[in-house]
């Protein structure tokens, strides 16, 4: 009897945690609207924060639904949903407001197609279903949103930089157009699932952050660009070096078959 209450006191307590994942979710989706919030009220560097705090919880929700054992069908597309506000409407509003409304039909076209190519990436992602591979398809919206962010944080260090040019508004609309490229892109990026990652990628992230980080220190980057640029920038070239080591791999082989 006592063995039976036990396990009854264990599964209740159970399904009082699978609530938390949901509570990291709707949190995520809260951080959005304050996000837009603050951007409105021109609190640019208080709204970047809440997005890199959003993509945090995004991170963890999932991880934790896993562990709980509480995945559900619910869980993702609420998720998505949430997703949608902080990661693609609210760095929109914050890229309008902060910088791109000076040049009118072109910030606002830039924006909105930022827009659109988030919510294409989020339906993409759920249609093909990719979570359980080592790779994401395209520029996830959480490192989109996230890059916005650190170009805003990092705004006082920009401006004094030799890399000042890239607040520029015009040139700026070209790196959304970038972000946007990335977004809607086959371009892999890496979704660090260490067990399933290919071994080369253990040579290149660390050498790319390594480089990055030192970089870092003696100019004094901002962590949030750091890290968002080391990792675009270590899965850009690990697309471009893996097809040459297939090429080199098949000339082996074909060598070898030639002996």
């Amino acid at each position: 009897m006592l063995l039976m209450r036990l396990k009854c006191l264990q599964k209740s307590g159970k399904k009082k945690l699978t609530i938390i994942p949901f509570l990291m979710t709707f949190a995520n989706a809260c951080l959005g609207l304050l996000s837009i919030l603050y951007a409105f009220d021109e609190q640019f560097i208080a709204a970047a924060y809440c997005i890199i705090v959003a993509a945090i919880f995004d991170g963890i929700d999932g991880k934790l639904a896993r562990a709980l054992g509480s995945t559900s069908s619910l869980g993702m597309e609420l998720d998505s949903l949430c997703d949608a506000i902080s990661f693609c409407l609210a760095p929109a509003i914050i890229l309008y407001c902060w910088n791109l409304h000076v040049i009118e039909w072109v910030g606002l076209l830039a924006v909105g197609l930022y827009l659109c190519a988030g919510l294409f990436r989020l339906a993409k992602f759920n249609i093909i279903n990719i979570e359980q591979k080592p790779f994401f398809i395209g520029l996830p919206t959480t490192v989109a949103a996230s890059w916005v962010a650190a170009l805003v944080i990092a705004f006082p260090w920009l401006e004094k930089s030799f890399w000042h040019f890239v607040i520029e508004p015009y040139r700026l609309v070209l790196i959304v157009g970038f972000i946007i490229f990335l977004m809607l892109s086959k371009v892999r990026f890496f979704s660090f699932k260490i067990r399933m990652l290919p071994l080369g990628t253990f040579i290149i992230i660390p050498i790319i952050i390594s480089i990055a980080a030192l970089y870092a220190l003696v100019a004094h980057v901002p962590f949030c660009l750091t890290v968002v640029f080391s990792y675009i920038m270590s899965s850009l070239i690990y697309n471009l070096i893996s097809p040459l080591s297939n090429v080199i791999r098949l000339r082996k082989f074909l060598d070898f078959l030639s002996h």
